[in-house]
């Protein structure tokens, strides 16, 4: 019965933004101690999971209990 929205903000990365409007890039667990975090996509190509690096302008989504 929970649902959550997530917009399609896309993300950025350098100086250009990639994917606004058509997929969504967002942080999905606190960094690992290094440079990577577990990121969460979801566009056209589906929904995927992976692991990247922070500089990677993705957004962050908080949660409160």
């Amino acid at each position: 019965g929970n649902a959550i929205f997530l917009p399609a903000v896309g993300c950025c990365y350098t100086d250009s933004s990639i994917g606004l409007g058509s997929c969504g890039y967002y942080w999905s667990s606190t960094p690992n101690g290094t440079d990577n975090a577990s990121s969460l996509y979801f566009g056209s190509g589906g929904i995927l999971t992976d692991w990247y690096g922070r500089d990677f302008g993705r957004s962050v989504r908080p949660v409160a209990e």
